[in-house]
């Protein structure tokens, strides 16, 4: 993986969450442990200078304990976009409120 050239060693990466195929996920929390004589900001800038332009760390940090982020994320925002395949290129409309599209009392 990209972190291992990195760190130039092995990594076991835990990830907050996965998206399926074609999905995009934003603020993404990922965190591993490894000894190294990097600090955060420079994984970061590693990371950045090996990844795709599609693909950004744009936080690090040092933490003195292990973190599962799976158990750290606090909420999750799903984005649905949707188009008319009879009209390819067309801007989709804004979407209805949430509110609107669920049945009273289930939100």
């Amino acid at each position: 993986t990209t972190l291992a050239r990195v760190l130039q060693q092995p990594v076991a990466l835990r990830g907050a969450g996965r998206t399926d195929a074609g999905v995009h996920a934003l603020g993404q929390l990922a965190a591993f442990d490894a000894t190294t004589r990097l600090n955060a900001a420079a994984v970061r800038r590693a990371l950045n200078g090996l990844l795709p332009a599609t693909v950004r760390v744009v936080a690090a940090r040092d933490l003195a304990t292990s973190l599962d982020p799976r158990k750290a994320a606090w909420r999750k925002t799903y984005v649905y976009q949707l188009q008319d395949a009879r009209r390819p290129g067309a801007k989709p409309p804004a979407p209805p409120a949430v509110e609107a599209a669920m049945p009273q009392g289930e939100y």
